[in-house]
């Protein structure tokens, strides 16, 4: 069995056929002939349990308190008689959240992370590429995020929720947002984007708890967030097909055997 990396993110895990095979052959012509169909099954078998244990696991590891979504974000596709290897790769559709592949890759390649989609609404805004750091007033679930409800309250208060998706309608919003922005205003809303006196460019989002009292919700910055690789996702996986697939083959041969037609 071998593992290796054919793109960013995705790794191909192969049969090594000569072992098991020699050893079908060795339980007599029809084990031999059950061979590849088995040799299939138990490489699914394997890798679903890798994906659903094992990186799961050293996920936790490595991680502070992973999120469900980030645990269960890798899918395998499926091996044939024909073609007996798989590929496991993280799921690159999320919804309205942030696909897992988009913020897995800097912890498993190392260098910089892509932008979020709140993160991008705000620099439509603010006219500037910026990240997100959490300010004093966050309130921040088990996992040390910001839940999404209150990213969109957030956004909706700033006016940073429309887009270019949502048409002429759309674009009006966003440029009227920009102009209160610009201009310092309320817009009688809780929260505010603070600008900076000597520069002019935006640092933080504030919220205002009480007359004459702010406290910072969000922080701006242009540097883009850099992590060091610290998941190990190809020597896991490896590690974790070669461990299961022996017992995983047996199971799947016997089966194979027993209802062969004869």
């Amino acid at each position: 069995m071998t593992g290796c990396p054919v793109r960013a993110m995705s790794i191909y895990v192969d049969l090594d056929l000569e072992p098991i095979e020699a050893y079908a052959r060795s339980l007599g012509r029809l084990a031999e002939k059950q061979f590849p169909f088995a040799a299939a099954r138990a490489l699914n078998d394997a890798g679903k349990k890798a994906i659903k244990e094992d990186l799961p696991k050293e996920m936790r590891r490595v991680f502070d308190e992973p999120t469900k979504f980030t645990q269960n974000g890798f899918f395998t596709s499926r091996a044939t008689k024909q073609d007996l290897r798989i590929e496991i790769r993280p799921r690159e559709f999320a919804g309205k959240g942030t696909a897992a592949f988009k913020y897995l890759e800097p912890e498993i390649e190392g260098g910089g992370r892509v932008q979020k989609r709140s993160e991008k609404r705000l620099s439509a805004l603010v006219g500037r590429k910026v990240y997100l750091l959490p300010g004093k007033a966050a309130k921040l679930n088990k996992h040390g995020n910001l839940t999404g409800s209150q990213m969109v309250k957030i956004l909706s208060r700033v006016g940073a929720l429309s887009d270019q998706s949502l048409g002429k309608r759309g674009r009006r919003k966003i440029t009227a947002a920009k102009k209160l922005v610009n201009h310092g205003s309320r817009a009688k809303s809780d929260h505010f984007i603070a600008r900076s006196r000597k520069s002019g460019q935006p640092f933080a989002i504030y919220r205002y708890r009480k007359k004459g009292v702010v406290e910072p919700v969000l922080y701006l910055t242009t540097r883009q967030p850099r992590y060091k690789a610290i998941f190990q996702f190809a020597p896991v996986l490896d590690r974790a097909v070669a461990e299961h697939l022996p017992t995983f083959f047996q199971q799947r041969l016997d089966e194979a055997i027993l209802t062969a037609r004869i």
